[in-house]
């Protein structure tokens, strides 16, 4: 390839696979928005010393340690132990109920608060005991019908004692991690930069253009932070794989 071939331009996206040690299959990191790598290059200077003069005649690179960053921005069970550094639980589930009952002793002192209700997206939701009762941040009570939880504000009315919320709730099931369990995963990552040219494509209908990269590296996964929940923003979190042993780079021509 010569410095004319328009392949010599690079504008790639990213395709992650992370083969844990010990594991037979890899697992596919999603969609990978950045990647990046900082060779961790360390240098020593060395000084000739001439009458009373230091002049630096070498700056030798001694060490690396590649550090790859890859900000990721899907949240799918395969690798949420990843982005939350913990150890898969069995699924959260959630039954369906239909005009259920949620009971408690209301006391004065609950202005203010709220109770957990235990059902997760409520709907058909109300305060039927005492009855009257009326529903608003100025009146009486409030569901949080997503969270499951009643608040009873400061302006309620309510009156000590017993006190019934009916509600019905659909079935739910939620993926579980305990979180920051696994700090580090051994094992070898397998990063693709991908490209939009036709270069290598075969013949066949269904043929795309391989990967314009491969890197193979035998590294530590670990991942810092989970990132910012933002409305006005998708929301990403950003692996950091550090290199165990020399990284294998592969481009195509």
């Amino acid at each position: 390839m010569d410095y004319t071939n328009p392949y010599a331009k690079e504008r790639l996206t990213g395709r992650g696979y992370f083969l844990l040690t010990g594991a037979t299959q890899t697992v596919d990191l999603g969609n990978i928005e950045m990647f990046k790598v900082d060779f961790g290059i360390k240098r020593k200077e060395h000084f000739a010393a001439r009458r009373g003069v230091l002049s630096m005649d070498r700056y030798d690179a001694f060490s690396s340690q590649a550090l790859w960053t890859i900000t990721l921005d899907e949240f799918v069970g395969p690798i949420l132990a990843y982005a939350w550094g913990g150890t898969v639980n069995a699924n959260f589930s959630q039954t369906s109920g239909t005009a259920a009952t949620f009971n408690f002793t209301y006391a004065l002192t609950m202005l203010g608060s709220a109770l957990d209700i235990g059902k997760y997206g409520l709907f058909n939701a109300s305060l039927t005991t005492p009855a009257g009762k009326v529903e608003g941040y100025s009146a009486d009570y409030v569901i949080d019908r997503g969270a499951g939880k009643i608040y009873f504000p400061l302006s309620s009315t309510l009156v000590a004692g017993a006190s019934v919320v009916t509600y019905s709730c659909p079935a739910l099931t939620y993926d579980s991690v305990t979180a920051l369990t696994i700090l580090n995963r051994n094992g070898s990552l397998e990063l693709h930069g991908e490209d939009d040219s036709g270069s290598g494509k075969g013949a066949a209908a269904d043929a795309v253009p391989p990967s314009r990269y491969v890197w193979t590296i035998p590294c530590i996964l670990s991942c810092d932070t989970s990132g910012e929940f933002k409305p006005d923003d998708y929301r990403k979190y950003a692996l950091a794989c550090t290199a165990t042993a020399p990284m294998t780079v592969k481009r195509l021509q």
